[in-house]
């Protein structure tokens, strides 16, 4: 199965004809329920057999709440056009089927919602709960939705009354009658305004070319998604039941984690609530190098933990200063970014617009916040902040850049920079303190004299040295585990985007999941423009053509022995695999060995022969994606295409804002809009972290990134190839070799062979890819 983004839904006067028979079903159903409820009304038949008016009424029900949600969803959909996963659902991804064919399912989907049904064999209940239980729950809501539209109160406003007369259903005859008359009633007054353009001595210029115009600008124009509509609503209320229901059949108990959800809720919330009582501290991260999220997952929650153990509300600040808002996390509307290309020139990723914390903490720092700050603290006066600059050669007062500044600090580079900036009298009087973080990029704790102040903050803060008991953070506060999960919790845009993923893993009744992981480095491949220049010489990419470009990588350095975390004797027969095994040497194919220890671990995880098998996996590239699904992978798994799952959508990272490639299967995807590879990344990370074992191709640390806000992944992370890196090895050295002048022939040929690979299928000069990606010398 595949995680299909849906086109942008575009506002037309007929439906598809399947749905359009669908709904004449439906209408026609409604109204004999209707006759056969009035004969018995005005007749008195008391016991007619072939009327269940408990059944006729579960069916208007339904109908009403098909007409109600149609309508949501269209508007949903004129608000949310071209940003792919949010607005998405799964279809089956097979050999056979088309890309016309699953457009057309996917338009059918539009209007109804697949539900869970699944029968007892297919599900037998599965990890999300027992479905039938959740169909009637949610079968109970809806009635009472129904019931609410069948009688308005005695208070109803016009404007209210009018709404829900526009839910009701509409004979569909009747409503392209109506259609008709409009259409007719437009013309003449067409007709009069290209008169009076005419009279004016302009050439008249046709209504629907400029509604075309609006909607093409519409498209080029980044929209806010900040407000959620009551479908979002009932969407966010679906994931958390879903989650509720999985976290408990796997065991999860309530209590678990509790420490940290009291923290969070009876310390940390209170401080959030009143800011003039407990000021304000940001750790500012924005001006720093920013990584991958394998690495900046540890940073943001070392930062936070420093700034709560200020006893201040604390946030962290990692969007650049020119960014006017990504239009992604609640009060952070965008203001003036005209086009996709200026939000990817003056934004950056920020990890709190896709995660909040544990009873609604909104540690991210934005406009919103300081708009906030500004009314209670300083009762709509100046806003006031007081900056401390913590540099590699100490820390001082003030913004200016380090390699400028010329004054003394009031702490050494290798000093507690937290417990020196708390005493220093100046953080002590202001409202609002900025601690401007200006060190290396990372990895404070390594040993760095220039950055050993940033480690002894978080050592001071977590106690350390003590095993984190008596924290000035909390009980059990740390980077991971309980502290990481529920620092980072998902917002409700983010559980919108993984919902089709859940249903899908519910209806197949998925207990026990393996996530795998295969970076390619195509992401940090996409922030250059492909090769034009450099004709394919892999048509179609498959299993046997990156196996082949994988072994010849292997054979310009040592590979270790892969390793399967297969537990089971039964399965762990083939497993370990030496190097002179015949496909595990130099010359064999690393990609169909790593799927022939999913294959294993697929089974060795289940509790259960009978239990389903199931497979998320995630990966940078589009065509390892496609190949995943092919049929040669699926018979080296020995499963079929519904116990697969992956996401597509903007194939990018959050290294970069100009990174990002569209696959086939997306037909909404703007690569151009660095948030649509963003959510992907943050959907798949998310998860992983749902899975009970993460196995990767190469090295990674985005795998790890899961692991640190989750404590689901019973088995942990395994690196097939440990300590191995291609996009070390081979791609970051040649993309920046790509961009020199005159790039040799043998680049170019490289170049051209991992598009080949790892990109979308077609011609590269269709590509749709990020216009600021970065141009290169045609040799």
């Amino acid at each position: 199965m595949v995680l299909l983004p849906i086109k942008p839904i575009v506002i037309k006067s007929s439906r598809p004809a399947r749905e359009t028979v669908k709904l004449c079903l439906r209408r026609s159903f409604l109204f004999l329920s209707f006759v056969c409820v009035l004969v018995v009304c005005v007749f008195g038949i008391d016991n007619l057999a072939f009327v269940d008016e408990r059944k006729a009424g579960e069916k208007n029900d339904d109908a009403f709440d098909l007409m109600k949600n149609e309508k949501k969803d269209n508007d949903r959909g004129r608000r949310r056009p071209g940003f792919g996963l949010i607005d998405s659902v799964l279809r089956a991804s097979t050999a056979t089927t088309t890309k016309e064919e699953i457009m057309n399912e996917v338009e059918e989907m539009k209007y109804e919602r697949p539900s869970d049904e699944s029968s007892s064999e297919d599900s037998g209940g599965g990890a999300f709960g027992d479905i039938e239980e959740e169909e009637e729950e949610v079968g109970k809501e809806e009635d009472e939705s129904a019931k609410e539209i069948d009688t308005p109160s005695t208070t109803t406003t016009m404007d209210e009354v009018k709404e829900k007369e526009e839910e009701k259903p509409i004979d569909v005859t009747t409503k392209e009658v109506e259609i008709k008359e409009e259409e007719q009633r437009e013309q003449p007054a067409a007709a009069s305004s290209v008169e009076r353009e005419e009279t004016k001595g302009e050439a008249p210029r046709e209504e629907g070319d400029e509604r075309e115009q609006r909607i093409a600008e519409d498209d080029l124009t980044p929209k806010s998604f900040v407000e959620f509509t009551a479908k979002d609503l009932e969407d966010v209320e679906r994931f958390d039941y879903m989650m509720q229901k999985r976290d408990g059949s796997i065991g999860l108990s309530k209590n678990q984690c509790q420490e940290v959800k009291t923290y969070f809720q009876e310390t940390l919330k209170p401080r959030y609530e009143d800011l003039k009582t407990n000021r304000i501290v940001i750790i500012d991260w924005s001006e720093n190098y920013q990584n991958g999220i394998g690495d900046e997952m540890q940073h943001y929650q070392e930062l936070f933990i420093i700034g709560v153990s200020t006893g201040r509300a604390a946030y962290v600040k990692t969007q650049k200063a020119e960014c006017d808002g990504l239009g992604v996390s609640e009060g952070d509307e965008i203001e003036n970014s005209k086009t996709y290309e200026d939000l990817a020139r003056k934004c950056q990723f920020d990890l709190g617009d896709y995660f909040i914390g544990y009873g609604d903490v909104d540690w991210k720092w934005d406009k919103g916040k300081r708009r906030r700050a500004k009314k209670e603290l300083f009762e709509e006066g100046d806003f006031e902040e007081t900056v401390f600059t913590w540099s590699q050669k100490g820390a001082y007062i003030g913004d200016e850049q380090p390699e400028r500044y010329k004054g003394g600090f009031y702490a050494e580079p290798d000093e507690n920079s937290i417990v020196k900036t708390m005493e220093h009298p100046k953080f002590q009087a202001a409202r609002v303190a900025r601690i401007r973080i200006k060190t290396n990029f990372g990895h404070w704790c390594h040993p760095k004299p220039s950055d050993w102040g940033i480690c002894l903050s978080y050592r001071w803060a977590t106690n350390f040295e003590n095993n984190f008991t008596s924290s000035k953070c909390g009980e059990a506060c740390g980077v991971g585990s309980c502290f990481g999960t529920h620092m980072l919790m998902p917002r409700k845009h983010l559980k919108i985007a993984m919902l089709p993923a859940f249903e899908e893993m519910s209806r197949r009744g998925w207990k026990q999941i393996v996530g795998a992981h295969i970076r390619t480095g195509f992401a940090d491949m996409s922030q250059v423009e492909p090769p034009t220049n450099v004709p394919r010489v892999v048509k179609q990419a498959d299993l046997a053509s990156v196996d082949e470009l994988l072994a010849t990588e292997r054979t310009q350095r040592t590979y270790p022995e892969p390793k399967c975390p297969i537990k089971k004797d039964e399965h762990s027969v083939s497993w370990p695999r030496g190097s002179d095994d015949e496909d595990a040497g130099a010359g064999s194919a690393p990609l169909t060995l790593f799927l022939k220890c999913l294959a294993d671990l697929m089974r060795d995880v289940r509790l259960k022969e009978s239990d389903p098998l199931g497979l998320f996996f995630t990966t940078d590239s589009p065509a390892i994606n496609a190949i995943l699904h092919s049929p040669e992978a699926l018979e080296v798994l020995r499963v079929n295409g519904t116990e697969v799952l992956s996401t597509v959508g903007s194939f990018g990272n959050v290294k970069f804002s100009n990174t990002g490639v569209c696959d086939d299967a997306s037909d909404s995807c703007i690569a151009s809009d660095p948030r649509s590879a963003w959510l992907k990344s943050m959907v798949d990370m998310t998860l992983l972290g749902e899975t009970d074992v993460e196995l990767l191709l190469y090295s990674s640390k985005f795998a790890d990134a899961a692991l640190m806000r989750s404590i689901k992944v019973k088995r942990g992370r395994v690196h097939f190839y440990e300590d191995t890196r291609i996009t070390h090895q081979l791609i970051d050295p040649l993309v920046s070799r790509i961009q020199k002048p005159n790039p040799s022939e043998e680049d170019w040929k490289a170049w051209g062979l991992l598009w080949d690979n790892f990109g979308p299928s077609g011609e590269r000069i269709d590509v749709k890819g990020s216009t600021l990606a970065r141009k290169t010398s045609v040799a």
